[in-house]
């Protein structure tokens, strides 16, 4: 990397910086570890239809438009593969950077986390389900047992029936 600048002395300075990157340092780049098994890059002159650089070095000096076929804003074919695709234009070369990865590898995880969330849901409905049914079986037996209790106690001659059954209830 090479860099220079020239400064003046009211705090305004002008430069120039520069990178000396070789083909062989970009492909190391674009080569970097990723956790998408699938993920390609290519550094591609559209002007002369040619992939300067790519993760697979196969790629790499081939015509763009015989190896990415099928390009739209976001999906595009490589090598008759379909693929989810970004890509943007370096306003200094003119050189169109693209990174594609399979939709499968991405819809993947996503899936896996919708699944995770509907067991999690269901789960939690169930539990909520037997707490209320508990709660509601309650207040409905509960007028119904004394009910009953006061009923067994006149029906066996003992019961008093002067005595009201206290309720709180408005309903049936």
């Amino acid at each position: 990397m090479t860099a220079t600048a020239n400064f003046k002395p009211l705090g305004i300075f002008k430069g120039i910086a520069g990178i000396n990157l070789s083909i062989t340092k970009l492909s190391e780049v674009i080569n970097a570890e990723t956790d998408y098994e699938t993920l390609q890059h290519f550094v591609v002159n559209p002007q002369k239809d040619q992939i300067i650089v790519a993760s697979n070095m196969d790629y790499t000096r081939k015509k763009f438009s015989e190896v990415i076929t099928d390009r739209s804003r976001t999906s595009c074919s490589v090598d008759g593969e379909k693929y989810l695709m970004t890509s943007r234009i370096n306003p200094q070369t003119n050189w169109l950077v693209i990174s594609c990865v399979s939709e499968e590898e991405v819809n993947r995880p996503i899936a896996m986390h919708a699944i995770k969330m509907t067991i999690m849901g269901t789960i939690l409905a169930v539990i909520l389900f037997a707490i209320s049914s508990f709660i509601m079986g309650t207040a409905i037996s509960k007028p119904i047992v004394k009910t009953v209790e006061f009923t067994k106690t006149l029906a066996e001659g003992e019961g008093d029936l002067s005595v009201q059954i206290q309720t709180k209830a408005t309903n049936e």
